[in-house]
Parts: C-alpha cells; structure tokens; sequence
C-alpha cells in the first residue's frame, strides 16, 4: 500500500452542461449509432443529454401541465424537438420512440424533483411563489403551486401515499 496513486478529479452530476453543443461548427452534425432505434456509442450520452435539456423546457413541455398526455398538441411538440434534434444529429427516424420515451421521462423526474426541492407546503403563497427553481417559466411554477394547494391534489396525494406504503 506504499504506492499512492493520484486523486481523481471528484464527479459532480447535475444538469447537462451541453459543451459540446458550443464547439459545434455552423452546419456541423453529430452522428450516432443506434441498435433497434436506441442510441448507443459514443454520442448517445450528447443525443440523450440534449433530449433532455429540451424535455425540461417550458415553451416545448409546460411544467403546469398535470400530466403527459395533457399536453397541447403532444404529437406537433413532439416534431418541434425532432426538428430541434435534426439540428444538430444526424437524427434516425428509428429513434423516434427512444425520443418520446425519454422526453417523457424526463419531464415527469424534472417535476418531481422541482417539487421535492422548491415546494414547501408550510410556507406562505408568496415565499412559495418567490421560490421559483432557476430557468423556470415564473407563471408555470406559480399554477403548479396553486394545483399543489387543492383538495384535488391533496386527495390524490394521499392515495397515491396509500398505495406505494401498501405495496412496499
């Protein structure tokens, strides 16, 4: 145990930083492998971090929306991103339900998280609507807010509470 190797760098996880996206030149498109539609090699992580930064998007995927399906016009926002992903991929159109796969999932974990992190129900309205998570559209938040506050969601809450302590 005498020889003591170098301190790797620490990991940090958080938001994709999209460095990449800036060294791109004007015209230039990153290519990608995919096996039955699912990207794979060495730029599924770019092509998976960019799908996920538009998912988290309020003008594509409004955050006061209740739930997927809800969404506006879904399959029109859904094009907007691929043409937004054609940008700049050599984009697969067998990659398209990859793409509505992971834009869902993402912007469903995207709410759940915000709520965890900046949604206090013991604070007054106006903390929580000054609360607001970076990069969020203000009038999003403060609808979810308003939603998080009736007896609507409350009663959906505790069943949905109800049910995950029954099945654990």
């Amino acid at each position: 145990m005498g020889d003591t190797e170098p301190e790797k760098p620490k990991v940090y996880r958080g938001d994709a930083k999209l460095e990449w996206l800036s060294k791109l030149q004007p015209g230039e498109k990153v290519s990608y492998e995919h096996i039955n539609g699912v990207p794979t090699g060495d730029n599924a992580s770019k092509l998976s971090a960019f799908a996920g930064k538009l998912a988290k998007d309020g003008h594509y995927f409004p955050f006061d929306v209740r739930s997927w399906p809800d969404i506006h016009d879904l399959s029109a926002v859904i094009e907007r991103v691929k043409d937004e992903m054609k940008n700049v991929f050599h984009w697969h159109e067998e990659s398209h339900y990859w793409l509505y796969q992971t834009l869902n999932d993402t912007w469903r974990k995207n709410k759940h998280r915000k709520k965890e992190k900046y949604f206090k129900p013991k604070h007054s309205l106006e903390e929580q609507y000054a609360n607001c998570p970076p990069r969020m559209v203000h009038a999003q938040w403060e609808n979810m807010v308003d939603y998080w506050h009736t007896g609507e969601f409350k009663v959906c809450e505790s069943l949905n509470t109800c049910f995950s302590v029954k099945y654990v």
